[in-house]
């Protein structure tokens, strides 16, 4: 079985995995990648020595940053039924665009997801259709168990920045594998340089992403450019706009709301500095504030000291949502909206959900992540990289250049392909 090979570009590397200036100086991207590979092994490499008498020592530390499900259902096997399709998400925001297209598949399926905070929308809604358990860790009795019980034909990875020590766990040969929405950077594709010579070209049936830069990080991943597809937003699966739950409703009552979702607290100063030069042309305007992680609230409101500033339900000018699923929603009661991740260098959250109501779009300068998108949604995306910026684009009326409908099919149509749907 033909199986892929990696490429000059890494045949220029040394043995320690750095590639050279013409004099001999390593590239400072290289490195960092190296430094973050060596560092990868080591604790893959611990994690499969552990035994399970540790791990009720390392799962408090998984706990700190957010997670929610109980060390055993990571490590302990629990029995489980055969599989058609295994597919691996991140979080419930990778796989609700695919909701309607697995529940037309009539083949059992089963899911694993990466972040515990997810896990129970993940479970609510597609337990009717599939054994949805969080993902287990590497080198874990439950990874094992799990591989053996499930036998899947198929693997779709939704997303790639998090799962490439997958392929390592998986049974050779490789099941059918494809990538849907595959994004690496240069920590992760050094990751999948070490992993990619175990998949056979007969069981890679493509890699979905979205922009052409990413094609290339692709091939310089060693995957061949046949198996590359570009100009692939899973996002637009599902661009259809979301209604608020009622008790929101009241937030219609003001002459301007402006909400700002998916903020992180690092750049929540500069979003209320801008929109507070705003706010002092407008006599009755407020800001709901949604954070990215809603368990950092503290944080959130330790930099709302000295404003009229309250947590849902109370009310004042400045209202904090600190909810998961309710934001795609509430940008419906917006008359403009503030997406979060672009002021710190996070390359920016994602624009869809505020611009399906047909409202201006603010975000930071950093938005490299969502940059297939802003190029669909043309004008009315603004980037405001300071406070002065984002005062003048919320007095802005959107002006959308994009058929979103026509995209979305497009985006359905090669999503069914990639599910082999008919």
């Amino acid at each position: 079985m033909r199986r892929l090979r990696l490429g000059r570009t890494l045949g220029r590397a040394t043995r320690s995995g750095r590639r050279h200036r013409t004099d001999g100086t390593p590239q400072p991207d290289v490195v960092r990648a190296s430094r973050g590979l060596c560092l990868y092994g080591r604790v893959a490499m611990l994690t499969r020595l552990a035994s399970r008498a540790i791990a009720p020592l390392i799962w408090p530390a998984l706990q700190r940053r957010g997670e929610q499900t109980d060390w055993r259902d990571r490590w302990v096997p629990q029995p489980a039924a055969p599989v058609a399709l295994w597919i691996h998400t991140a979080s419930l925001g990778e796989i609700a665009p695919y909701t309607a297209l697995l529940h037309e598949l009539d083949l059992p399926i089963g899911i694993t997801v990466t972040s515990g905070r997810s896990l129970a929308a993940v479970q609510e809604r597609f337990n009717a259709i599939a054994d949805v358990r969080p993902l287990p860790l590497p080198g874990s009795p439950a990874m094992a168990h799990l591989i053996a019980d499930w036998r899947p034909r198929r693997l779709i990875l939704l997303e790639a920045d998090a799962w490439p020590d997958l392929l390592a766990a998986v049974p050779k040969p490789i099941p059918e594998l494809a990538v849907l929405g595959g994004r690496v950077n240069r920590l992760t594709a050094a990751l999948w340089r070490r992993h990619v010579t175990h998949i056979p070209t007969t069981a890679l049936s493509g890699i979905w992403t979205g922009t052409n830069s990413q094609a290339a990080a692709w091939r310089r991943c060693g995957i061949p450019q046949q198996y590359i597809h570009t100009g692939y937003e899973p996002k637009l699966c599902a661009a259809l706009p979301v209604s608020p739950p009622d008790e929101f409703q009241t937030l219609r009552h003001h002459a301007h709301l402006t909400v700002a979702g998916s903020l992180h607290p690092d750049e929540l100063e500069t979003v209320l500095n801008g929109w507070s030069q705003w706010r002092r042309t407008q006599s009755d305007a407020r800001l709901v504030l949604v954070p990215r992680h809603p368990e950092r609230l503290a944080e959130f409101t330790a930099q709302l000291n000295g404003r009229d500033a309250a947590v849902w339900p109370a009310h004042a000018e400045v209202i904090v949502i600190a909810r998961y699923g309710v934001l795609a929603g509430l940008y419906e009661l917006a008359d403009a909206a503030i997406v979060g991740g672009s002021w710190n260098g996070r390359g920016g959250h994602n624009p869809l959900e505020a611009a399906l109501h047909g409202i201006p779009v603010v975000m930071g300068p950093s938005v490299h992540n969502q940059k297939r998108l802003i190029e669909l949604l043309g004008e009315q995306i603004v980037i405001a990289p300071t406070p002065e910026t984002i005062a003048s684009a919320l007095a802005r009326q959107a002006t959308g250049t994009c058929d979103l409908e026509s995209v979305r099919q497009q985006m359905m149509t090669i999503a069914r392909e990639a599910l082999r749907l008919p």
